[in-house]
């Protein structure tokens, strides 16, 4: 407890304590901040091959509008359908159909207005079908003479087309139809070109079915979350992809309106995320014990620095308040409080030795009047010693010769004495006289 009571070990504590909650609350702020900066720039990351899935929807169906257009400007097309010779156009379109489906192109189709299949390439046994309230592109395309590229209904799933109107006389008297369907064909395609896992997802009859995926049978996000996203706004958040952590991006596939039709789901592996932000949140823990460390070191040799001349000073004042004015004052050369300190002392040193010499040169003076005080005194007894013998000397002098008169007046008073009595008996005598006259007379 008394070592706390130092100013060196307060001042270690002080500066260590502060290190630490400053690398603490810096080292908090900035896991956090990276972590946040990690979230923003995999948000951004999944928001891109979004999009970029999104374009590559367009793409396909930009190449599926191509092969459309090439197979709609070609004359024994047209020649053929006019005819209604299905087989004219098996044997025109039927050969290239291996090298469309190898291309991601597996569906080919020839619409009637509005939209009655006349003759489907891929499947030549099914045409006749009206599909005018599922397929209006075909529909619009057949009504107005342009080419449409977009996401719509298949006869199975959802497709990705490309729609081509073949035009006689400028009049378009039937569509050619090319698409790719959303298959296990399309997400391979997808993860390969971007490198990322992901899902399509077909509301039908108000629930989700999945078309495809590249993660199997694993769960990504939940019936209720794609229904969510089908309807409002993308979602993205954690998640666990065969136990590994993943991030989750769902958002919408719109058709050539702009309208919503499926949902996307893109799931990405995050697991060299984690390892690179716990790699980062160890070396954050390293740098700070590094620096507490270091903070420790630098707080030793600033209380050193501090509590080495603060403790030679108070031993220099030990020694002051013990009268021991001929000590040197160490610091007096620095330019910090310690010098200042420094300086203080001596000037008080230097007071108590003005002090010291004051005191001396006042008890030498009271030394020197105490010597001439007992000077005088011993002078002013002399001279009373001297005068005492003087006057007892007159005194015993006058008192001889008062002894001399009390003996002459003794003398004078017994001659005195002698003399009265003899007047008395010659009074008395007189009187006898006096007595015998009287006695005589009578």
């Amino acid at each position: 407890m008394s070592r706390l009571r130092s100013i060196s070990a307060r001042l270690i504590i002080a500066l260590s304590l502060t290190v630490a909650i400053a690398c603490a609350v810096l080292g908090t702020f900035s896991v956090i901040q990276q972590r946040a900066l990690t979230r923003l720039a995999l948000e951004q990351q999944l928001k891109l091959q979004f999009d970029s899935v999104t374009a590559g929807i367009d793409y396909e169906g930009r190449a599926a509008l191509a092969v459309s257009a090439t197979l709609a400007a070609l004359p024994p097309v047209a020649d053929a359908y006019l005819k209604g010779d299905r087989d004219a156009l098996g044997a025109l379109l039927g050969g290239a159909m291996t090298s469309l489906k190898a291309q991601g192109i597996p569906l080919v189709n020839v619409w009637a207005p509005p939209a009655t299949n006349f003759y489907r390439v891929h499947e030549p046994k099914l045409f006749g079908d009206d599909t005018s309230k599922r397929r209006l592109t075909v529909v619009q395309a057949n009504q107005t003479g342009r080419q449409i590229a977009g996401v719509e209904q298949s006869r199975v799933s959802l497709g990705i087309f490309g729609m081509t109107p073949i035009m006689r006389d400028g009049k378009a008297i039937a569509t050619v139809d090319v698409g790719a369907a959303f298959g296990k064909e399309f997400v391979d395609r997808a993860k390969q070109r971007f490198g990322i896992d992901l899902a399509v997802y077909w509301i039908d009859n108000g629930q989700p079915k999945r078309l495809s995926s590249t993660f199997g049978d694993a769960v990504g996000a939940t019936p209720a979350e794609v229904l969510a996203v089908f309807k409002g706004t993308p979602l993205q958040r954690d998640g666990i992809l065969s136990g590994r952590p993943a991030a989750v991006y769902v958002g919408q596939i719109r058709n050539y309106a702009g309208d919503p039709i499926a949902v996307l789901e893109l799931i990405k592996d995050t697991t060299a995320y984690e390892a690179a932000a716990a790699g980062a949140q160890h070396q954050l823990i390293i740098g700070t014990i590094v620096i507490l460390l270091l903070a420790v070191m630098v707080a030793l040799f600033v209380a050193r620095g501090i509590s080495r001349p603060l403790v030679a000073i108070t031993a220099v004042m030990h020694r002051l308040s013990s009268g021991d004015t001929e000590v040197a004052i160490p610091g007096g050369q620095r330019k910090d409080e310690l010098g200042t300190m420094a300086q203080a002392v001596d000037v008080f040193r230097r007071n108590m030795i003005e002090t010291n010499a004051v005191r001396e040169a006042q008890q030498a003076t009271q030394q020197r009047a105490e010597q001439e005080k007992q000077a005088l005194q011993r002078q002013m007894a002399d001279r009373f010693e001297a005068d005492v013998k003087g006057v007892v000397s007159t005194v015993a002098k006058a008192t001889a010769d008062m002894e001399r008169v009390v003996h002459e007046i003794t003398a004078s008073v017994n001659g005195t004495s002698q003399r009265a009595g003899a007047a008395a008996a010659a009074s008395e005598e007189a009187s006898s006289g006096v007595s015998t006259v009287a006695a005589a007379s009578e």
